[in-house]
């Protein structure tokens, strides 16, 4: 197969100062006021349960823990849906470790502030 020769005479290109700022105008308006895009942090979240949407129930991340609420249409049990992390810290509770498996105070601990104070 034998590719054809290009025929086509092209005209030199004007390098000169004057057209130099032809190619700094665009030919696409740009409106100065165009709205900026935000990353949102999400989560994927494991359903665990089937749930109505609008239901809100407790989701944790680490040791940090937020409301979430389910999606239009509901969810059915072990189905994963993404949801948006909360910026704000009033939105995300901090877990508090409690103990498990033992008594917190020792047998005797009622006599910690005296003989006196037990009862």
């Amino acid at each position: 197969m034998t590719i054809p020769k290009d025929t086509y005479t092209y005209s030199n290109v004007n390098t000169t100062e004057e057209n130099a700022n032809a190619s700094d105008e665009s030919l696409v308006e740009r409106p100065e006021d165009l709205p900026v895009a935000a990353a949102v942090p999400m989560a994927e979240v494991i359903a665990p349960a089937t749930l109505p949407e609008g239901y809100k129930f407790e989701a944790t991340i680490g040791d940090r823990s937020f409301m979430i609420a389910v999606p239009i249409g509901g969810i059915e049990k072990g189905q994963r849906f993404s949801v948006p992390i909360p910026s704000d810290d009033s939105a995300i509770a901090t877990r508090v470790s409690i103990p498990v498996g033992h008594w917190k105070d020792s047998l005797i601990s009622c006599f910690k502030f005296g003989l006196c104070h037990a009862w």
